[in-house]
């Protein structure tokens, strides 16, 4: 398959935006000991709860100002991303993450008011953030793969992308407890630079999807018109229960995910942890590293036992389960580390999401559809951080695991979704296979008939039967 774009460059713009993130997630650190330093209580509790306390404030209000003008903006370039081009889409993005890191070092340089972190993410939000940068690399990667090959690739990239977080955040957080946080914000900048540059070079504008279907079976189509609206029927019908079951397990594990992920940082910081930023930079190493291999190993294994996208997508929101549970018991360090053994497997649905859409719809829809994957991704991401953040702030003295139970809900909403889409994928696979059979049979029958005699005798059988026997 011809495409636009190599492996190797989208793998190293994934890796610039990996160490991007790595600085990006550990702003709330900054955030944490700034409003630390302002505390002015006589007990140690209490400076550590109300630091809490104001930073998942801010963040929930940060994350709530990007929320509405990305997802308009990711609604604008995923559906006319043919017309203004994938390339002019990265580049946009990768502008305004330039703009946001500029805006973080005044911030940080001169003190600015916490509304100044407002504007930085709505400014961002205006670019389409995360998501339809996702969006536009699972494209370009669509196009580079065959089908086969397609769920590796996805969980490849996703392996190098936790290996090179896994060597940034050990990094950060050493030099996070010597040096200024700043100093990262400029690294950033400077990656954001050699993005766009590297895309400029070495992604070239895409060729035109093809959408229609060749010429030659216009004929065939018309002449088997009452059958094939028939089976499209059905397929039809099997199409928008594939799109409904994928996409709802992936809105429920998407909130899951932003319930457990958004407030593990302040997780860590309280009691009975109260990490420092060199505790909490090599468990994120460590966690990082373990999740690149053993993900990629056990997408083999899983792959060689035949087992299909949506049982591990199950297998996913399982480990994401037994994660939670373990988050909400843990009392020690080394509860923990025990939570690595599972991390690896956790991602999988969302890596394989994109590999389920794609090998259950025909080439020309996969734009639509990952583009409302990627919306989807964008309104639970923001909506969940931000949601989730306010919860932590409103429970965080009596009952800071409670956004951990709620992702065990959601997780198990998921996971009823994806044994639905893999028990109902099974039952049309039979269909569609026995309407091919129907199908060749047909096909048959009708190439002994010259096509000029089914155009003008088609509509009417009885003409059409006595043709067939003047032939």
């Amino acid at each position: 398959m011809l495409s636009s774009v190599n492996i190797y460059a989208i793998s190293s713009i994934v890796c610039l935006e990996s160490l991007s993130n790595c600085v990006v997630s550990s702003l709330g650190q900054y955030i944490y000991s700034f409003y630390l330093n302002k505390t002015q209580n006589e007990s140690v509790n209490d400076d550590n709860l109300w630091a809490q306390e104001q930073s998942a404030e801010l963040f929930w209000k940060k994350d709530l100002f990007s929320c509405i003008p990305t997802i308009i903006i990711t609604c604008l370039l995923g559906f006319h991303m043919n017309k203004v081009g994938r390339r002019f889409v990265l580049i946009l993005f990768l502008i305004g993450n330039s703009i946001q890191f500029f805006l973080w070092l005044f911030i940080i340089s001169y003190q600015l008011e916490e509304y100044w972190w407002f504007i930085s993410s709505f400014i961002l939000g205006l670019t389409g953030s995360q998501p339809i940068f996702h969006l536009t690399l699972n494209l370009f990667v669509t196009d580079l793969t065959k089908e086969t090959d397609r769920s590796i690739y996805f969980v490849f990239l996703d392996a190098l992308k936790t290996f090179v977080t896994s060597i940034g955040d050990f990094l950060i957080g050493y030099y996070l407890s010597s040096y200024s946080f700043i100093n990262l914000v400029y690294l950033s900048l400077i990656s954001q630079i050699i993005s766009i540059i590297i895309i400029i070079l070495c992604f070239k504008s895409s060729p035109r999807s093809q959408t229609l279907l060749p010429v030659e079976f216009y004929n065939d189509i018309r002449i088997k018109e009452s059958f094939w609206s028939k089976l499209n029927l059905c397929y039809s019908k099997s199409s928008c229960w594939n799109v409904f079951l994928i996409f709802f397990a992936y809105i429920f594990y998407s909130f899951a995910n932003s319930a457990l992920w958004s407030n593990f940082l302040w997780y860590l910081l309280d009691f009975p942890f109260n990490w420092s930023s060199i505790q909490i930079g090599n468990f994120n190493a460590l966690s990082a590293i373990v999740t690149a291999v053993f993900s990629v190993i056990g997408m083999k294994i899983l792959t060689r036992f035949s087992l299909c996208d949506s049982l591990i997508c199950c297998l996913s929101q399982i480990c994401l389960i037994c994660l939670a549970l373990n988050f909400v018991f843990a009392r020690e360090n080394w509860h923990l580390y025990l939570s690595l053994l599972i991390f690896p497997f956790v991602e999988y649905q969302s890596s394989l999401t994109w590999s389920l859409i794609s090998k259950s719809f025909q080439p020309n829809q996969f734009h639509c559809l990952f583009t409302f994957l990627a919306i989807i991704d964008t309104i639970c991401s923001l909506f969940g951080n931000s949601l989730f953040n306010w919860i932590y702030q409103l429970t965080v003295d009596n009952l800071p695991y409670l956004t951990f139970l709620i992702a065990v809900g959601l997780s198990m909403i998921s996971l009823i979704f994806n044994l639905s889409f893999f028990l109902f994928s099974r039952r049309f696979s039979k269909l569609n296979e026995n309407s091919s059979v129907e199908s060749k049979d047909i096909d048959l029958i009708w190439l002994d008939i010259p096509i000029d005699t089914i155009e003008s005798e088609k509509n009417s059988l009885s003409t059409l039967t006595h043709d067939l026997i003047i032939l």
